[in-house]
């Protein structure tokens, strides 16, 4: 068994062989450790990854690799990707073989910035990663763009929240240029100023209900 991610202070995923994973799984339960398994098709970020990551490292060699222009955490390190390990193949190559250290990362880039969190896919899985890591009253904002993949109907509801959000959270977001349509604007109601009273009246006090009988 080894780990594989290490999402939040208190979410980690571990892989293995399905032998050992089951083993977990029960010492978990006498535990009353919470887990569940995850949907996949192999075991990756653990050591049956490494069969392939010197093919990898030898696929990756043949493009031209260059600094970023834009400074990325890495996932390997859970710090500030160096120059050296971009244009590294074997930094590359050993991606899909070490531990994504999500919760490190995630410290590291609100240890210098205060960010608006936006989770770019479906659900909410790495809001809830951040949520835990860092908290949401630590952050302007932590939003997510689309729905679950069940309810992918909505996407187009979440996308207009997510950009309502992040212009509420005080993100300078380019709005989208109407130059080429016409518009026309539209009158709305004004507010009728409609003369009903709405009071709730005190009950009655004793005296006045029995002069009333």
């Amino acid at each position: 068994l080894s780990i594989a991610a290490v999402n939040s202070p208190s979410l980690c995923v571990v892989a293995g062989s399905s032998e050992d994973i089951a083993a977990l799984e029960l010492q978990l339960q006498v535990r009353e450790v919470v887990n569940r398994r995850l949907h996949t098709s192999h075991a990756f970020h653990s050591p049956a990854i490494e069969p392939i990551v010197e093919p990898l490292r030898d696929i990756v060699a043949q493009s031209q690799l260059s600094a970023p222009r834009k400074r990325l955490v890495s996932c390997v390190s859970g710090d500030w990707l160096t120059d050296e390990q971009a244009s590294s193949p074997d930094y590359w190559a050993r991606h899909c073989r070490e531990p994504v250290r999500f919760s490190d990362g995630l410290l590291t880039l609100c240890k210098e910035e205060h960010p608006i969190l936006l989770e770019v896919g479906p659900g909410r899985n790495l809001s809830v990663f951040a949520a835990q890591t860092i908290g949401r009253d630590q952050l302007p904002a932590i939003i997510q763009s689309l729905p679950e993949h069940d309810n992918a109907a909505l996407a187009r509801q979440y996308v207009a929240d997510a950009h309502g959000r992040l212009w509420m959270a005080g993100s300078n977001l380019p709005w989208p240029s109407h130059a080429s349509q016409s518009r026309q604007a539209i009158p709305l109601p004004t507010y009728p100023f409609q003369r009903q009273r709405h009071w709730v009246d005190a009950p009655k006090s004793v005296r006045r209900r029995q002069a009333e009988q």
